[in-house]
């Protein structure tokens, strides 16, 4: 970033791209700018990308994020990547809906419409550096392998980003001991190559304890990613975690949740649970011989079809990544004017909207963050 007198932002607003790993985005309604436009569209509207990086050891997109970087500073926006957090994995798309055959009362049959084009159905794999011990579904994650994330390390060296995000865990899902030194030998070893290419790490929370944190960072100087959505979720308050933390926080994650870690892991166990009956009943489907009793394959084809449904109603995440004026849990107005005191004394902080893009968010920052003597962030 450019060097700025005291009349200009101390803050950049950023949007989250995590889709470029194929096209796929792990949460529904996307929060990637690729699937809500282009970076062109957010010219002058943003500072920076968080660009995660869904695939581990850049085995099969790496071109794809370096163009991606390059197009993002061509726009003059900086680059932040964060290490992989899900894999994708393309399905078969499902069988269509059997065409119901019966008439409408009074009416003759409709002629039949022409087919839309299947789409392909995407799960996602969730990436650790380390797996709590306790999980109740352990095949859920993949415990990321230290060769899987020096890649990224390297790509940000390569292309001069400055900034590399640590995942820790999920909200709520802490590091048990075995964990916290797992993830703690790992860390070492990236912290290493960070500091060698000159790059920062950011460490996010997120089934982070306060007291690993302070152990890392005394030994590694990793910074801390304050995201405010899963501090709120684990009952901290967000200005004390702040007040604590703030000389080693650069980076705020932003987002609207509904309260309680209980639904969010409800969520996802009933994800889990739709995706297994529909894999169940579309493996029944595509088993039965094409020659077989042609009503009975219509009826495993309709029940395929109906759980495909079910998993589609399941997916949509209701419970996070909503934009920060919206109706979550979160009053987020004594934190920004915290962080604007932080900005009138000169300080400076990237401020990431992790959730749909939407300028809405951007103007609800700047009513609380802005000040006379301050220009406007873009």
């Amino acid at each position: 970033m450019p060097a700025m007198n005291s009349s200009e932002t101390r803050f950049f607003i950023g949007c989250v791209e995590q889709a470029v790993a194929g096209g796929y985005d792990p949460l529904t309604p996307a929060i990637s700018i690729s699937r809500n436009g282009t970076l062109a569209k957010w010219r002058g509207k943003i500072h920076f990308l968080d660009l995660r990086v869904n695939d581990p050891g850049l085995k099969k997109f790496r071109p794809l994020f370096v163009d991606t970087i390059q197009k993002a500073r061509g726009l003059g926006i900086d680059v932040f990547l964060t290490l992989p957090e899900a894999i994708p994995t393309v399905h078969e798309p499902p069988p269509d809906a059997p065409p119901d055959t019966r008439p409408p009362r009074g009416r003759p049959v409709p002629p039949p419409r022409k087919p839309a084009a299947p789409m392909p159905i995407v799960t996602f794999r969730e990436c650790l550096l380390a797996v709590p011990r306790a999980v109740s579904s352990p095949d859920r994650y993949h415990s990321l392998h230290v060769d899987e994330c020096l890649p990224v390390i390297e790509l940000a060296k390569e292309q001069g980003v400055k900034n590399v995000i640590v995942p820790t865990s999920r909200p709520g899902l802490f590091l048990d001991p075995a964990a916290s030194d797992e993830f703690r030998a790992k860390l070492k070893i990236l912290a290493a190559a960070a500091k060698q290419a000159d790059i920062t790490l950011h460490v996010r929370t997120g089934g982070l304890s306060f007291d690993l944190y302070r152990r890392i960072h005394r030994e590694f100087g990793c910074l801390l990613a304050l995201d405010a959505g899963w501090t709120h979720l684990e009952r901290n308050d967000l200005v004390s975690v702040f007040g604590e933390f703030k000389d080693r926080i650069r980076l705020i994650l932003l987002q609207q949740v509904q309260p309680g870690v209980d639904k969010w892991a409800a969520w996802q166990d009933a994800v889990a649970l739709t995706w297994r009956e529909y894999a169940q009943r579309a493996a029944e489907w595509r088993s039965y011989p094409e020659k077989g009793d042609a009503e009975e394959r219509q009826t495993l084809a309709r029940l395929a079809y109906d759980a495909f449904r079910a998993y589609q109603k399941t997916v949509p995440n209701e419970l996070g990544y909503q934009g920060i004026f919206q109706g979550g849990d979160i009053n987020f107005v004594p934190f920004l004017k915290t962080l604007r005191k932080e900005f009138e004394a000169g300080v400076e902080r990237y401020l990431l909207l992790e959730t749909v893009p939407n300028m809405k968010n951007a103007e609800f920052l700047a009513r609380y963050l802005l000040s006379d003597s301050m220009a406007k962030p873009f």
